[in-house]
């Protein structure tokens, strides 16, 4: 139905505007309209989340016996960097600050954060199923000389099987000691987690903070993020390929995904099943807009029929409908 602002001030002949009718503008009764907390499309998405991660987990366990056990191949990030002796990994530090960073911007988004992190979510589990995929077909040799992997193997019974994988899945990124993993290299998931995570973070600062001025430590993410994924290569964790793919791979999936919710959303013909479930898990579309809404004047705009009214006032965190043609 449409808005009750709308409806009277048509019942008024059109004079003035919705907001001096009713006292309620069409963003206002947008805002009441949207429900951030949907539990469904969240419980699925944290559902197809985990689901994922389990079984990337479990099946990287079945590349351990596919593993060349010869010399690392050759790569020339390799020849120009030195490998790192230390036993500390800076990368996980990267990683956790990230993981603290989402927590405080959620915080201080509120409500609307639900939307941003079911995206997240969603965003992750995908890359996380062609993660699957590629560490399925190839086994690379590892990319270290010693340490796991060259000296000790994992257990490839099916207890130490579903041991790892249960570990892992809940050891967000971290390395646990006397539980390893080997052959998951095509491509790096702590690449495709740091900058992930990113992106998600710049744009939710955006929003949280639209002043130009608190916009300028992007930077320092993006030197902090790119120190990170460095230290993957110098801890031979990663050949420079598997990294470069995850950080392509990630900005792809997230933008191709944004761009199609964002088309989605103005889309008036037929959608597929696949559309419905993208527009069902980014709910009102709130996470691809930028921080100030576009004002649209409508006034000098043709009659407008019912169903287009409807679809215009769905675009609420799109367009601000101040006074229109409904």
């Amino acid at each position: 139905q449409l808005p009750r602002a709308f409806q009277a001030w048509r019942a008024s002949g059109g004079q003035g505007s919705p907001r001096s009718v009713t006292g309620v503008s069409a963003m206002e009764w947008l805002k009441k309209k949207m429900d951030y907390c949907r539990p469904g499309p969240g419980a699925a998405v944290g559902l197809y989340y985990l689901a994922s991660m389990m079984f990337m987990h479990f099946v990287s366990t079945f590349g351990y016996e596919r593993t060349p056990k010869s010399p690392p191949l050759p790569d020339v990030v390799f020849e120009l960097l030195p490998a790192a002796e230390s036993s500390f990994y800076p990368t996980d530090i990267v990683t956790t600050s990230l993981l603290f960073l989402v927590i405080f911007l959620s915080i201080k988004q509120g409500r609307s954060s639900l939307v941003c992190l079911r995206g997240l979510m969603f965003t992750y589990a995908l890359l996380l199923n062609m993660r699957t995929l590629t560490i399925s077909v190839t086994n690379l040799p590892v990319p270290n000389t010693t340490g796991p992997c060259r000296d000790e193997f994992p257990d490839v019974h099916v207890l130490g099987r579903l041991k790892t994988t249960l570990i892992y899945t809940f050891a967000l990124g971290f390395r646990v000691p006397g539980v390893f993993q080997c052959g998951d290299l095509i491509f790096s998931g702590h690449t495709t987690y740091i900058w992930l995570m990113t992106l998600h973070c710049i744009r939710v600062w955006r929003k949280v903070y639209p002043n130009e001025l608190l916009y300028h430590p992007k930077w320092l993410l993006v030197a902090w993020c790119s120190f990170g994924t460095l230290c993957i290569v110098m801890w031979r964790q990663h050949y420079s390929v598997d990294v470069i793919l995850g950080f392509f791979l990630t900005f792809f999936v997230w933008h191709a995904l944004q761009y199609k919710v964002e088309l989605l959303w103005m889309k008036k013909s037929s959608r597929t099943v696949l559309d419905e479930i993208l527009l069902w898990v980014f709910g009102s579309g709130n996470y691809l807009q930028p921080a100030l809404p576009q004002i649209v004047d409508l006034q000098a705009a043709p009659k407008a029929s019912p169903l287009h009214c409807t679809e215009l006032t769905a675009l609420g965190p799109i367009l601000e409908v101040d006074s229109g043609v409904c």
